[in-house]
């Protein structure tokens, strides 16, 4: 029995770390190509960082903010709205991000006084 639950635990670490070595080659490709101005394999870096951890907003958010400076409005909104859906708190980075843009002349996503606050 203890063996087994031993396995599994490393069965588990052993996941995880690989996924942390993939987690950070990709940091550092994505990091070269935003250097580089590689456009391609900025938007193919960071795609491939939040399906390796789509419950870690922050991938999420780089990526629409990526779509953002590409003028991917629609795009980029729908993603921000998906990190801070109206049932929960959400991503407090978004949450930040919708309140400040919605102070704009011109927001993506117009919001009411107490949706702000």
């Amino acid at each position: 029995m203890v063996v087994a639950v031993g396995i599994a635990v490393l069965a588990v670490w052993l996941k995880e770390a690989s996924v942390d070595s993939l987690i950070s080659r990709y940091e550092k490709a994505y990091n070269a190509a935003v250097q580089s101005e590689d456009v391609v394999r900025q938007e193919t870096f960071i795609h491939a960082l939040d399906s390796l951890r789509p419950e870690a907003p922050e991938y999420r958010f780089r990526l629409a903010q990526f779509m953002l400076r590409k003028n991917r409005m629609n795009e980029a909104l729908s993603e921000m709205l998906r990190l801070a859906p109206d049932s929960t708190l959400g991503s407090v980075d978004t949450r930040i991000w919708l309140a400040k843009q919605a102070l704009q002349p011109k927001p993506l996503k117009p919001m009411k006084l107490d949706e702000v606050g």
